[in-house]
């Protein structure tokens, strides 16, 4: 028995199967996209950082031929988290990933980079809305010192030696006192000038004060300070940017972690971006531009060093990151 179905019973089928798709879309699949191109970008990187252990170590003569130098990149999400058990997932975006997981934590590991900016940007965010609420004033300052054309590893080590000499500084402690610094959170960035083509390393840095603070006369001091620092160390300091640090705060200091294709009208680019022109395009200028910014983030070739640090008790930043 054949049952006619009129035009109704179709325009209600459609609004049945069709209607669920307009008001509910599947989700985009461009966060699939990224996370496929970080871990190429990780395996590139692994390449080259390799084929730099083996040269260095071949400059030092200290090569052994039975001895196979490994980037811990190419470990990066290949093993299981010591005493636990690999638990595989499916995102809402079609992707699959892993629970449990050993990850290497490198500041210039693609994937690690991008997992650590997320979570910074949280923890800013909920760091300033948390201060502000108990009646405190966040403060962005950017440090920097003149450009110089040395290579970056160079540039890392003057950089340390001028934040020492701030920090150690007896204008420091008696701003921190005088302004209520309970906390502050520094990033350092390494970005690299296209058009200069050379690197340009600077800080910036959350300072957590009392809400009563003049935010100009704490420029003028901050700035103070930081020029005394650098010409006692023989540095040409640059004068301190200080502005009220706002809801977009985490975003501007994770931008590091950008890892887009580099604009034709691009200024800088950061060096995540210099290893994916180098990936897209083959150039291998750009190459050793990642294995010197690499190469910086290593202290004396072994020890890492931090491009976030929060300073103050871990107690003071659990309370300002919950809200206690």
């Amino acid at each position: 028995m054949i049952h006619k179905v009129g035009v109704g019973g179709l325009v209600g089928a459609a609004l049945i199967y069709i209607l669920p798709y307009l008001l509910c879309p599947p989700p985009s699949r461009e966060p699939q996209k990224h996370v496929k191109i970080s871990k190429q970008l990780r395996a590139t990187a692994g390449r080259l950082l390799y084929v730099e252990a083996v040269r260095q170590s071949q400059e030092r003569a200290a090569y052994l031929p039975d001895v196979r130098y490994r980037s811990r990149l190419f470990t990066c999400e290949r093993r299981a988290i010591p005493g636990k058990k690999l638990i595989a997932k499916r995102s809402k975006w079609g992707g699959e990933y892993l629970i449990n997981v050993k990850t290497c934590e490198h500041p210039y590991c693609p994937v690690c980079a991008g997992r650590r900016a997320r979570a910074l940007r949280r923890d800013i965010e909920q760091a300033i809305e948390a201060h502000e609420q108990a009646g405190g004033l966040v403060v962005l300052g950017t440090f920097t010192i003149r450009d110089v054309d040395v290579a970056l590893v160079e540039q890392a080590a003057r950089w340390e030696i001028a934040r020492a000499a701030l920090h150690n500084s007896k204008p420091w402690r008696a701003m921190a006192a005088r302004y209520g610094l309970t906390s502050s959170l520094r990033v350092t960035e390494s970005t690299y000038m296209l058009k200069a083509h050379h690197f340009h390393m600077h800080d910036h840095v959350l300072l957590f004060v009392a809400g009563s603070v003049d935010v100009s006369k704490l420029h003028a001091d901050l700035n103070g300070a930081w020029q005394r620092s650098c010409n006692s160390r023989g540095l040409e300091a640059r004068s301190v940017d200080v502005t009220r640090a706002d809801g977009g705060a985490g975003s501007y200091l994770t931008k590091q972690a950008n890892m887009c294709c580099i604009k034709d009208d691009a200024k800088s680019c950061g060096p995540l971006q210099l290893l994916r022109h180098f990936h897209d395009t083959g150039d291998s200028e750009y190459a050793k531009l990642y294995v010197e910014f690499a190469r910086s983030m290593k202290r004396d070739g072994k020890r890492d060093r931090a491009p976030v640090y929060w300073h103050g008790k871990q107690a003071l930043k659990t309370a300002l990151i919950h809200g206690a």
